[in-house]
Order: structure tokens, then sequence, then C-alpha cells
């Protein structure tokens, strides 16, 4: 009887030789074997953020909207109108470092028009409304938070993360083999070069987590097979 166990970081494949000679089949080569799991773990992939995106149109179209995590945190002054008044377009910051980036940024502008008798008022007025403004920010964010919970999208979101990390590991795996024989060779090239010309890899996410593009990667270790 044959036995499959899917290991992480690898796959295993346990077959009896009695089943191999008796079957008269040859057995699967390990890139087979990795591109197979892959080909199966990828449809759950698309499976998992399909309802990922589906949850997310769920909770923007629910009642209230989508909340906004984002506070204004500046303007841009665009002149005046017809009567006079101010034209300003609000700037916002998305996340906290921004925000303490904008006030930081801000600090330096106000201290530059103010006597030093004065810089000391500026710098806890600047903090008071940082202060607020991060507050404003932390607020909103545990709202979305707990929306995000309601509905079920943070659940989504960790399982579909992490059936995706699954597929990285398998196509680090691919990635990485040295094929044993030519054919093998042939086999991993052309569905190295397929993967980058359809969405059925992560490979073109260059910098997540490999030092170096990797299709150069796979292609050192077809170099490596006849070394």
């Amino acid at each position: 009887m044959d036995r499959r166990t899917v290991l992480k970081g690898g796959i295993a494949v346990a077959l009896t030789a009695h089943t191999a000679v008796a079957s008269g089949e040859a057995l699967p080569s390990t890139l087979d074997m990795l591109i197979s799991e892959h080909t199966r773990v990828l449809a759950l992939d698309k499976a998992a953020w399909t309802v990922v995106a589906d949850l997310s149109e769920r909770l923007d179209e629910s009642e209230g909207g989508h909340p906004s995590v984002r506070v204004q945190t500046s303007y841009l002054h665009r002149g005046r109108d017809a009567d006079g008044n101010d034209i300003k377009t609000p700037i916002y910051s998305y996340s906290e470092a921004e925000i303490e980036k904008a006030f930081a940024d801000d600090l330096k502008t106000l201290l530059l028009f103010n006597s030093a008798s004065r810089q000391a008022l500026v710098k806890e007025n600047c903090e008071r409304r940082l202060a607020a403004k991060l507050a404003e920010f932390r607020k909103l964010q545990a709202e979305y938070d707990q929306r995000e919970q309601d509905i079920g999208l943070t659940e989504a979101l960790a399982e579909a993360r992490r059936i995706a990390d699954e597929v990285r590991d398998i196509e680090a795996e691919i990635i990485a083999l040295v094929p044993a024989t030519l054919a093998e060779a042939v086999q991993k090239a052309a569905w190295c070069a397929r993967a980058y010309q359809s969405d059925d890899a992560y490979l073109c996410e260059h910098g997540d987590g490999h030092q170096q593009n990797p299709l150069l990667m796979a292609l050192e270790a077809i170099g490596r097979a006849s070394a």
C-alpha cells in the first residue's frame, strides 16, 4: 500500500519496493512529488485568498462602510477661492510611524520660526498634539481590528498567510533541488518558466526571503547537476 506523508519543510514519500516492482511503475522523482504537492497547496492558497477577498468586500459593504484607519496630520495650502477663503487639501497619515514623522517634521519647521525663549513651549504643544493624534489613530485601528475579527477576516487572513508560507516553502525546495537527470533538469526549467509567466507561484516576489532572483538560484542549482 502506498503512503504519502507531507512534512513541514519537505515532502517524504514512502512507497514499498514490492508495490513498485509489482506494478512495473517507476518511483516518482523528488521533483515530481514537489511539483505535485505545489499544485495541491497552491489550489488551497487561491481558495484561501478568495475567502479573504469575499470577506473584505462584505466588510466594505457593511453598515458604516470600511473604517478609515488614518488621521489628518497636515494640509496642503492651494491658495484662495474667489471669496478669499483658504483652499486646503488634507494630508493623512496611515500608521503611527507616519504620524510621528509628520509631527517631527512639523516641529522642525516651527522651531525655525520661533525664538529660543518659545521653543520649550512649542515642543510641549507639539508633543501634546502628537499624543492626541496617536490616541485617535489607535482608537480607529482598534475599531477596524474588531470589525475584522467579528466578520471572520482576521482568522481568514491568518490561514491564507499560513498556506502562502507553505507554498513558498515548497517553491524554495524546487528552486534549490539539483536535478538527478537531464530529463529532471528540463522538467525543472520548464516549471520555473511556466511559474514566472503565470500567477501559479510566488517566485516573482523578489526579496521575499530570497537574497537574489529565485530564477537565478534555480538555474544555479541546475548548473550544479553536471558538476
